[in-house]
């Protein structure tokens, strides 16, 4: 499952994926070393586009391009490359990512019995936020 963005003038797809592919996809499912990642790609650039889809939403964001629609994928995805979930076909996977990622801009979670994982939260590492500066407060005190 991916989210594609789309504004007329722009396509990019948000899609997850395991972090080994081909013959080491297997041994890393079995050591536990294959990982979820994930991002946003110009969809020509991605390994969905052209391939046959079956659409199981469609949200709609008047106005706003692609490139504004999909920053949060983006940094999401950022995340969760950082956050190390390990990739598992009926586990935590691309599904999960995409559903995620529409769930955060729609507030609906999707998929069915066709993208298993889509129920799995990913565990991302989120950027810390800075700490708030309590320094002017305890300056001022009235003590």
């Amino acid at each position: 499952m991916f989210v594609q963005y789309d504004d007329g003038r722009e396509q990019l797809i948000a899609r997850g994926g395991p972090s080994l592919e081909g013959a080491e996809f297997a041994g890393g499912l079995l050591d536990g070393s294959n990982r979820v990642t994930a991002g946003v790609f110009p969809a020509a650039l991605s390994k969905d586009y052209g391939k046959g889809q079956r659409e199981i939403f469609h949200g709609f964001l008047p106005g706003i391009p692609a490139q504004e629609a999909a920053a949060g994928a983006r940094a999401y995805a950022a995340d969760v490359n950082r956050g190390g979930d390990a990739y598992a076909p009926l586990g935590t996977n691309s599904n999960s990512f995409a559903a995620d990622v529409i769930e955060d801009r729609f507030g609906r979670r999707v998929g069915d019995t066709g993208t298993p994982g889509y129920r799995y939260h990913l565990h991302a590492q989120r950027t810390a936020p800075q700490p708030f500066d309590l320094s002017p407060l305890l300056r001022t005190a009235p003590y």
